[in-house]
This record gives C-alpha cells, sequence and structure tokens, in this order.
C-alpha cells in the first residue's frame, strides 16, 4: 500500500522537490541515485530506503519528516491520512483481539427458565454462586467495552489535534523558505546590478 501511495506523490512533484529531496536524504541513499533527481532516480531513491530499513510499510516517519522539511505539503498530507488509517485499523484489529478473549455472556432468559426446575432442586449456596459468577462477568463486560471506547475516542480526538498543529508548522516553515528566496533574489540582483553602476561611474570620470 505505501508503495502504491508513493507512486501518487511522484506525480506532485516538480523537478526542483526532486533536488531537494535528494539534497535531503543525503548519506541515506548512494551518490549516484543521489545525482540523479529525475522521475527514475527517485523512485530508485525510495527503493534504497527500503533496502535499508530505513522506511518501511508499517513506519514510514522518515518520509513524513522529509517532504515537511522540503514544503511538500501534498505529500505530508497523503502520508499522514495513511497513517492515522493504519492507527484506526490496529485500533479495531485490538478490539475484535479483545472481544473474542472476552468470558461468555450470561444465558438469555429462555435458557433460565428452562433451567429454573434444575435450579430450584439445587442447594441455596449453589443458586448464590451462580448469580455472583454471572455478575461479576457482566461487570467485567462492560468494562471492556467502556476501555476500548475511551481508547477510540481518544485516538479519533487527538489525531486531528495533532494534525492540525503539524499543518500550522508547515505553512509557516513554507512562508519562511518564500522569504529565503525572496531575500536570495533580491541580493542575486544587487550583486548584478552593481558591475554596472561602477561602469557608469567611470564612464562619467572619463567625460569630465
Amino acid at each position: 500500500q505505501l508503495r502504491r501511495i508513493i507512486i501518487k506523490i511522484q506525480a506532485r512533484l516538480s523537478d526542483d522537490d526532486r533536488k531537494y529531496l535528494h539534497f535531503f536524504f543525503g548519506d541515506d541513499i548512494p551518490r549516484r541515485i543521489r545525482d540523479d533527481p529525475t522521475l527514475g532516480g527517485t523512485l530508485c531513491a525510495m527503493e534504497s530506503l527500503f533496502d535499508r530499513d530505513i522506511i518501511s510499510g508499517d513506519d514510514f516517519t522518515y518520509l513524513i519528516t522529509a517532504f515537511e522539511a522540503i514544503g511538500c505539503l501534498d505529500a505530508v498530507t497523503i502520508l499522514k491520512g495513511h497513517q492515522q488509517q493504519m492507527k484506526l485499523t490496529h485500533v479495531h484489529q485490538s478490539m475484535l483481539s479483545l472481544i473474542s478473549i472476552m468470558p461468555p455472556l450470561p444465558p438469555s432468559a429462555a435458557e433460565v427458565f428452562a433451567d429454573q426446575d434444575d435450579e430450584e432442586a439445587q442447594p441455596l449456596h449453589s443458586d448464590k454462586h451462580k448469580r455472583f459468577s454471572t455478575s461479576f462477568r457482566l461487570k467485567i463486560y462492560v468494562v471492556i467495552i467502556v476501555l476500548l471506547v475511551l481508547c477510540t475516542t481518544g485516538i479519533l480526538i487527538t489525531v486531528p489535534f495533532m494534525k492540525g498543529i503539524q499543518t500550522n508548522k508547515l505553512n509557516e516553515d513554507t512562508k519562511m523558505k518564500d522569504v529565503i528566496l525572496k531575500e536570495q533574489e533580491l541580493k542575486n540582483k544587487s550583486r548584478v546590478s552593481r558591475p554596472s553602476l561602477l561602469t557608469f561611474s567611470e564612464t562619467r570620470e572619463r567625460l569630465d
């Protein structure tokens, strides 16, 4: 599933995004792959990360960090959505496992009435013991259900909250990146314009 998502993300990356991404990977991928910021080079970079166990189908936090660093918000959103879906699936599987090991439900009303004659023939202390056992199992059943509901609710509340915080952080990083790029462009323009100003001054002195 993660490989399908990576292929989907590739269509959203520009040439500059690939260069930034390969630069971020650094020594985590071979140099020959790092120097090839094409579609094929990026796919080879991803394959290298799989081979080195830096990312896997269960843990791809490294990729999320990389796309956050280069300001590729679409890729971050896709990966985080897949990560959230995996967590919910894990919770669902845990709930099913707990339900499978829970004690059986108490007998139905029909079964109780059917066995009523036999129960009346048993000693009083045996009847009390059965009632206590049934009540105890019901309490355990209720406690487990409440705990499962609380855990699921906590995850559903926490994940969107953390996602909002991370999105705000990404927006701030992107704005900062734009500011730095604009400042760099202004510096480059000022460097280009200086020689022409000096030439104009020299020409004026010669004319005078």
